[in-house]
This record gives C-alpha cells, sequence and structure tokens, in this order.
C-alpha cells in the first residue's frame, strides 16, 4: 500500500512539473508570437515639412534711371556729355537758379521778420491766427521752391553707369527728362531663380512660417571658390499657363565673394503647417479600408496571467501628413493627451489583441 502511494505521489509531482513547465512554455511562445509595439502619447503640435531645390543663380539688370526737372528750369552749363561714365553724385548739369536764390533769401528775409513781429507783441485771438496764418504760408512758399530745384542747382547722376540721355541747354519745363542713367551691368548673381510644377511646389505654396536657405559656392578674392550658406526669402511667384510651371525666384544675399549668374545653388524649404490637436507617428496607422485609417489604443486589462495590454481600434480622420507625423482627427471617439498608441508594428493589428508595449 505504501509503495502505491508513493508511486502515485512521485507521478502527480511530475505531472505538476510537467504542467508548470508546459505552462511557462506557453507564455514564452505566446510572448514570441505577440506583437511588440512601440505605445507613444499623441501630442499637439505642427507638422514640419522640408524640400530641396535646385536653381540658377542669375543677375537681375537695374533699370534706367532718370532725372526730371522738378521745377522750370534753365540749363547753363553741360558738366558731362552722353555715352560718359559716370559714379552717382557726379555733376551732370548746371542750371542758372539765381533769380530762385534770390527770391529764397527775400523769403527767409520775410519769414524772420514775421516770426520777431509776432513775438515781439502780445497778439491774442483772431489777430494772432492771421499772422500765424500768414507766417505758414511764407515758409510753404520757401519748402517748394527750394525743392524745386538741385542744391547749388547742380543736377547728380542717380546711379552708378553710363549717361544715355541729356537735355541740351536751355529752358526745360516741370517733368521734362533732363537726364538719363543707364546703371553698370551686374557681373555678380543677385537672385536666384527654379521652375515647379504644381505638385512639386505644394510646400512652397500652401505651408506657414517658410524659410529658404541656400547653398552656393561663391568665388573669393584670390579666385577660389568657398561653400556658402545664406538665408533669404521667397519673392511673389507666378504661374506660366503654356508651359504648366510656377516661376519662383528669391533674392541673393551673399556678403563673403560672388556667385556668377548660371550657377547653380541647392535651395533648402523648410515650413511648417497649421496647430493641430493630435499628432501621431505615420507608422500608427492602420489601413482599415480605401483611404480609411485607424489607430490603435493600448489599454490595460486583467488576464489569467495577471495584466494584459490589449489594442483598442479608433476610426480617423487624416488630415495631413509629413515626413514621420500625421495629423489625425478621431470619428465617434477620443484621444486623450494620455492615452498611449500603438506605433512601429509590423503588421496590422486587431481590435482587442493582445500586444505586447514597449513604453515611450
Amino acid at each position: 500500500m505504501n509503495t502505491y502511494k508513493t508511486a502515485v505521489l512521485r507521478w502527480g509531482l511530475r505531472l505538476a512539473v510537467i504542467l508548470g513547465l508546459c505552462t511557462v512554455l506557453a507564455g514564452v511562445i505566446q510572448s514570441q508570437l505577440m506583437p511588440q509595439v512601440q505605445a507613444v502619447k499623441p501630442y499637439s503640435g505642427r507638422l514640419s515639412f522640408t524640400e530641396h531645390y535646385l536653381a540658377t543663380a542669375a543677375a537681375e539688370q537695374p533699370e534706367q534711371q532718370s532725372v526730371q526737372a522738378a521745377g522750370s528750369w534753365i540749363i547753363q552749363q553741360a558738366m558731362a556729355e552722353e555715352g560718359q561714365a559716370v559714379r552717382k553724385g557726379d555733376a551732370l548739369r548746371l542750371l542758372d537758379v539765381q533769380d530762385q536764390m534770390i527770391r529764397l533769401q527775400t523769403l527767409e528775409a520775410q519769414i524772420q521778420e514775421q516770426t520777431n513781429y509776432i513775438n515781439a507783441y502780445n497778439w491774442t485771438g483772431g489777430d494772432r491766427l492771421v499772422l500765424e496764418q500768414k507766417l505758414e504760408a511764407t515758409k510753404m512758399e520757401y519748402r517748394q521752391l527750394n525743392a524745386s530745384f538741385p542744391a547749388n542747382g547742380v543736377v547728380t547722376a542717380p546711379a552708378d553707369g553710363v549717361v544715355a540721355e541729356f537735355a541740351g541747354p536751355g529752358a526745360v519745363s516741370v517733368g521734362q527728362t533732363v537726364a538719363c542713367i543707364t546703371p553698370d551691368q551686374n557681373t555678380a548673381a543677385n537672385c536666384i531663380q527654379w521652375s515647379l510644377t504644381a505638385a512639386q511646389a505644394q510646400t512652397l505654396l500652401e505651408q506657414e512660417k517658410l524659410a529658404l536657405d541656400v547653398t552656393c559656392r561663391a568665388e573669393q578674392e584670390d579666385g577660389t571658390l568657398e561653400t556658402v550658406e545664406v538665408s533669404t526669402a521667397l519673392e511673389p511667384y507666378e504661374w506660366e499657363e503654356e508651359t504648366g510651371v510656377y516661376r519662383f525666384e528669391a533674392s541673393l544675399p551673399v556678403e563673403q565673394g560672388i556667385v556668377r549668374p548660371g550657377a547653380q545653388v541647392e535651395v533648402t524649404a523648410k515650413s511648417s503647417s497649421r496647430e493641430y490637436e493630435c499628432l501621431v507617428p505615420l507608422s500608427s496607422l492602420i489601413l482599415t479600408g480605401p483611404e480609411q485609417y485607424a489607430v490603435a489604443k493600448v489599454e490595460q486589462t486583467d488576464g489569467i496571467w495577471g495584466e494584459e495590454y490589449r489594442v483598442h481600434l479608433v476610426m480617423v480622420e487624416l488630415l495631413e501628413t509629413d515626413a514621420v507625423n500625421a495629423a489625425v482627427e478621431p470619428v465617434g471617439e477620443t484621444i486623450g493627451s494620455n492615452d498611449f498608441i500603438a506605433s512601429y508594428f509590423d503588421r496590422a493589428l486587431a481590435d482587442g489583441e493582445q500586444v505586447q508595449p514597449l513604453w515611450s
């Protein structure tokens, strides 16, 4: 009898050990088969966009500049000739301003006399108002006359360049062109230009807080080329109907060295979207149908072997994406800032499926 009991006890212990090993093995197998997910919290913020373009350096040539008579002028003497190279501020024409100078001196004397007269007596009421109006009228005439001819009667060049047109000696009327200057042609690029289709130009056209960085090779004084980076801003763009592209342009403010027209430069456009309430990793999106998406909430439950983590699918509307994140809006449910969303899984998750979360 004792031998029988001993045998039963031994087999019972062996069976318990085997069951325990099977349970442990089952748990190990289950954990191996259970999908691992990265559990992340959604957050509010902006999507970030970065695009790279190739552009061409160009030199916008300045427009011809002219000097027009601000009053009835009499050109007395030519101080430069057509075709002559001049610098900004060089004398072009000398005017006969003797009559204007005499009138200015007369007005100056009247202003001083009227001012002294007002200050010498304690004028009040309407009398003082009349005197002050008369003084202001004299000052206005002085300012207008003084502005109607250049200082000392010398017409100067408005820019560096070549004299392209001249009015000859004699009288000229108000608004008549006295001289035209063709500015020097630029030998260094001062802008960049590139073209994009409507699809390629989406970042530049639609996003907020746009910043442009330009990387180019600038020629130094010793003839060597150095890579420089400058920041710039997008100029007004235009759409070309015939070619179906947008034409973009931006300034090229290189301070050290010069970039030759025709050189290729790299443009990096950085921008951000509007503010969104719910941003999640792109890897957390689960395609449930044509253009239908869901995200998986990671929720803690009580299981047979203790705490378990299962996912609950929440349908979402996909609003916008960048290279890393997606802006979504839950449909019919809420996703709070303290919820955890499953991401970086290697297959689509089913609603209620148990997962092994890695917390972040």
